[in-house]
């Protein structure tokens, strides 16, 4: 296959990558997390994270707070479709204490990740996992977004590209946020 051939096949899935970009955010299905811990009633504590400050988040912690986790990379075609709507999203709410925004660079070079944002001007809480990371939150397929209502439970789950920046997402956010 010539290098043009190839170029033209790679534009063409991106092309069509963004027109197909949409969000099951009007989505009433919530999941609980099943899974096998360490024999903690809460199954988000002991997920952590730790971000660029050194400082570390442990999902368990962020009960009562709506938490949006974005599994990403840099060399991610889609990860990058999406940043712009994300970073719509993220000044939404990135002053309400009741949002919590989680960037796990699926690399886990946060320099590289801070470099890569500030050169685009994104801005974005980079982080990297600290602990490993179960199925029901991360397969292993990037772009990968969650959201955990203030329960804790899964309220929103997608692997691929999303508009998070549509009116529809930012609606649904602040939903979770109401919701008790």
């Amino acid at each position: 296959m010539t290098p043009y051939i190839r170029q033209t096949k790679c534009l063409i899935f991106f092309v069509l990558l963004l027109a197909g970009m949409t969000t099951n955010a009007g989505s009433e299905r919530s999941l609980s997390l099943e899974y096998q811990n360490s024999g903690t009633e809460d199954p988000l504590a002991g997920i952590q994270f730790r971000g660029v400050d050194g400082k570390k988040i442990d999902l368990g912690d962020l009960r009562g707070k709506v938490v949006f986790l974005n599994f990403w990379a840099s060399w991610c075609l889609p990860c990058l479709a999406e940043f712009p709507a994300i970073k719509k999203l993220y000044q939404h709410y990135k002053d309400d204490p009741e949002v919590v925004f989680i960037f796990v660079d699926a690399d886990g070079d946060l320099e590289k990740a801070v470099r890569f944002m500030q050169k685009r001007k994104y801005m974005l809480p980079a982080f990297r996992s600290e602990t490993a990371v179960p199925d029901v939150l991360f397969k292993g397929a990037l772009p990968t977004t969650v959201v955990l209502d203030k329960r804790g439970r899964i309220s929103y789950n997608q692997s691929g590209a999303a508009n998070y920046g549509d009116p529809r997402f930012i609606a649904f956010i602040k939903d979770l946020k109401a919701a008790k």
